[in-house]
Order: C-alpha cells, then sequence, then structure tokens
C-alpha cells in the first residue's frame, strides 16, 4: 500500500513539473513559454511600449498531449505499405 502511494505522490508531482520550456525571440520583444503534463503559461516581460503579461491555461498541457498522442496514432495507422500497380495492355485492333 506504501508503493501505491508513493507511485500516485509521484505521478502528481511530474504532472506539475514543466518539461518544456521555451524562449521566443521577435526582434527586442521576447516572450517565454512553460509546458507541463496538465498546465501552461506564457509570460512575455514589459517592455517600453507594453505591459507584461502572463496566461495561464490550466489544461493546455494536458490537450496538447492528447493532440500529440493522437496524431502520432492518426500518422502510424495512415502509412499504407502496398502499392497500386495499373499495367496497360496494348490491345491488337488489327489482328481481328
Amino acid at each position: 500500500m506504501k508503493l501505491l502511494g508513493s507511485l500516485v505522490g509521484l505521478a502528481a508531482v511530474l504532472s506539475v513539473v514543466p518539461y518544456k520550456v521555451e524562449s521566443n525571440e521577435c526582434g527586442e520583444k521576447k516572450s517565454y513559454s512553460l509546458t507541463s503534463l496538465t498546465w501552461k503559461a506564457d509570460y512575455t516581460p514589459d517592455t517600453d511600449t507594453e505591459e507584461a503579461t502572463l496566461n495561464i491555461d490550466l489544461l493546455g498541457g494536458l490537450m496538447d498531449t492528447v493532440h500529440t498522442v493522437k496524431d502520432l496514432f492518426t500518422k502510424e495507422a495512415n502509412v499504407d505499405f502496398c502499392e497500386t500497380v495499373i499495367v496497360e495492355t496494348k490491345s491488337d485492333s488489327g489482328n481481328k
């Protein structure tokens, strides 16, 4: 029972810890994106003309993970290993 409790606790911690951190630069504008299994956050620091923004999507990371897995399986399902070969025959109309 202790092992099950430990595994559930470990899974809970791993679902909250971000696994992907991205930094995007567009000219002088910088933004950061954090993604975990259950949430996603985008942060843009303030500049001379704009204020800082922080967007948190509580199910964004989960939806990204579901779409990634779905795309992985649909791409594998659409692979066609068989080729269709069309053979054209020449008919002799003069031999009739």
